[in-house]
């Protein structure tokens, strides 16, 4: 007999379990998800006659591998809710660049469980910093929140007229982050185009917007620079900004 497959998420679950359930050799859940979605699940696969085994956050982690845990994305979706913000799961979509490229580095034996977030089409910094305040109790259940991009991002001038502009934003940015917390902060953050050549920095704010969010998620706590670069790829200046302490 082959290696068994190993599929992940409700959909994909479910489907093989309404097209094919002999196919199935067993079935892990998560003990601690009591919610309908589950309950409805679990009975389905007892009326299919399919083994089915409890597993714990680790278990569950290692049989995914890289893919995000549908526990954790059920919470996320469920805090997004309670706060008026509807979301939507989506168990097919693979992970952006700004997923892989930085998470692949840090863990790769891909055994972490990873859910990403899309950005809302508006790009309205308050509803990013909104919806890191809505997931911040993630942050109390062990849950990193990362928001991935990058403090310069125009492609169309990344050559040596980058210096000046990157630099400006970027000295803005350290003011903003390290030098404020709290609602000032936050503010800064809302009007961030108005900050020395911000447009120029991003003509298109999709790699700043993520940072409204892991700000948003820790809004009360100080922010610090963990790495700052003045001559990335020979012309920008580019830092990376971490909020709260590190665990101990």
């Amino acid at each position: 007999m082959s290696n068994p497959k190993v599929l992940f998420g409700f959909h994909a679950v479910g489907v093989r379990l309404k097209t094919a359930p002999k196919s199935i050799v067993e079935i892990y859940i998560d003990p601690t998800r009591r919610d309908a979605r589950m309950r409805q699940f679990v009975d389905r696969v007892k009326e299919a006659g399919v083994r089915l085994l409890e597993a714990d956050g680790l278990r569950l982690a290692k049989l995914c591998g890289s893919h995000g845990h549908q526990g954790v994305a059920a919470r996320v979706q469920a805090l997004l809710a309670a706060g008026g913000m509807a979301a939507n799961l989506d168990d097919v979509r693979g992970f952006d660049h700004g997923t892989f490229s930085v998470l692949q580095p840090v863990y790769p034996e891909e055994t972490m469980p990873v859910v990403q977030l899309s950005m809302n089409a508006s790009m309205d910094p308050a509803l990013h910093l909104a919806i890191g305040r809505l997931l911040a109790p993630l942050r109390d259940e062990g849950v990193l929140i990362i928001g991935s991009g990058l403090s310069y991002h125009n492609l169309r001038m990344m050559d040596p007229r980058a210096k000046e502009p990157s630099a400006l934003f970027d000295a803005w940015l350290q003011d903003a982050l390290v030098g404020h917390a709290g609602a000032d902060r936050s503010a800064m953050l809302t009007q961030w185009t108005a900050a020395p050549a911000a447009r120029l920095a991003h003509p298109r704010e999709d790699h700043l917007i993520p940072l409204m969010v892991a700000t948003g998620a820790a809004e009360a706590e100080e922010g610090a620079c963990v790495y700052h670069q003045p001559d990335l790829l020979n012309n920008l200046t580019a830092s990376s900004f971490r909020f709260g302490a590190v665990p101990a």
